[in-house]
């Protein structure tokens, strides 16, 4: 859960477009509190009227941001993960309660996906070199592949009671498709709890709305252009309680042989996802969203929206491909809080409940 310089100051330029339409008063600027987390940036944002709360509600997030970071991180010796994955093969460990409910949430996340979400990447994001700053970028040999997943899989993942056991030597969990939206949720509610009521809290792009800025307007994000920096896709409604997140190949990649890899691994194959530039999800929980923007942008926008479907889940999703012209594959309900930006709306395709097809 630590990305590269690149990312961070991605995720500045996301989050001034995010302040300068986020507030419904226009003359009143909204009260922003910045701090650092799990490698990224976050921040708390707030109606001015909250200002004088900023200071204890910030103490409240970094402090959450921080024990969970002491859990799930695999660059902290101490932590679980980090614990776990030094004892793989050998006998379970007892985790904290929260780094329980993170993987029961991955392993469903697995389940549901048959596989597109896993956990238990990491051997594949070493291999490619995708972690650790002495790594060698290359492209494995398929036998190099075939080898590594025999290490991958929810099936090596054994809970019993609060102890957690990976099954074999080499298994490799990795949180960071999950740790940071977690985060987010954490944070909401003990900020919940404390009585803040109108909010929007952010680590690393992946957000969560409480209230409403103003009584006749909800909080509202932007969607980055995967193919302009600088620019927007459109804007995103967050109503109270709604979480949003996105996975896009232009945070993190890396170019080998003249070839650009995402970053994003696909768990079935044992090599980088291609084909998708972007997924946003807007979900019930920041959790949810975190999963699901990595799986969906996976499984692509037909295996997508039918595991929606089968699985029930409340959530609605952003498709970009990465290809030209370029086109905003929406879920139904993703239509409903998406505005688009000017010029854009003729991109938009909404796709209908027969996955695969657009109108």
């Amino acid at each position: 859960m630590r990305p590269p310089p690149k990312t961070i100051g991605s995720l500045a330029l996301a989050l001034s477009a995010l302040l300068a339409g986020g507030c419904a008063d226009r003359n009143v600027d909204p009260v922003s509190v910045a701090f650092t987390g799990m490698g990224t940036l976050g921040s708390l944002i707030m109606p001015a009227g909250y200002a004088s709360n900023a200071a204890s509600w910030c103490v409240t997030v970094t402090t959450c941001v921080s024990r969970l970071e002491g859990h799930l991180s695999i660059f902290k010796p101490g932590s679980d993960l980090a614990r776990l994955n030094a004892s793989a093969g050998s006998e379970g460990i007892e985790v904290a309660s929260d780094t329980m409910a993170v993987l029961k949430m991955g392993l469903q996340g697995s389940r549901d996906s048959g596989g597109a979400f896993d956990m238990t990447v990491g051997p594949l994001m070493a291999l490619w070199g995708f972690r650790g700053s002495n790594s060698v970028l290359r492209v494995p040999m398929e036998s190099e592949r075939a080898e590594t997943l025999q290490r991958v899989g929810a099936e090596h993942v054994v809970i019993s009671g609060q102890t957690v056991r990976l099954d074999r030597p080499g298994v490799r969990l990795d949180a960071g498709g999950i740790g940071k939206g977690f985060a987010v949720d954490r944070c909401w509610d003990e900020l919940r709890q404390q009585g803040a009521k109108s909010f929007l809290m952010n680590l690393g792009g992946n957000m969560r709305a409480s209230g409403q800025p103003s009584p006749d307007r909800p909080w509202s994000v932007g969607v980055r252009h995967p193919f302009d920096a600088n620019g927007l896709l459109g804007r995103m409604r967050l109503p109270d309680g709604m979480a949003v997140a996105t996975s896009g190949h232009y945070e993190r990649f890396v170019i080998i042989g003249g070839v650009r890899y995402a970053h994003i691994m696909d768990p079935r194959t044992g090599a980088p996802v291609q084909g998708m530039a972007g997924v946003t999800v807007v979900a019930p929980t920041a959790t949810e969203a975190d999963i699901l923007s990595t799986t969906l942008f996976v499984m692509g926008p037909e295996a997508g929206l039918a595991m929606l479907q089968r699985t029930g889940r409340k959530a609605e999703a952003l498709f970009v491909p990465d290809h030209q012209p370029l086109e905003i594959l929406v879920t139904p309900g993703m239509a409903d809080l998406f505005e688009p930006a000017p010029g854009m709306a003729v991109r938009c395709l909404t796709l209908n409940a027969h996955a695969g097809h657009v109108q």
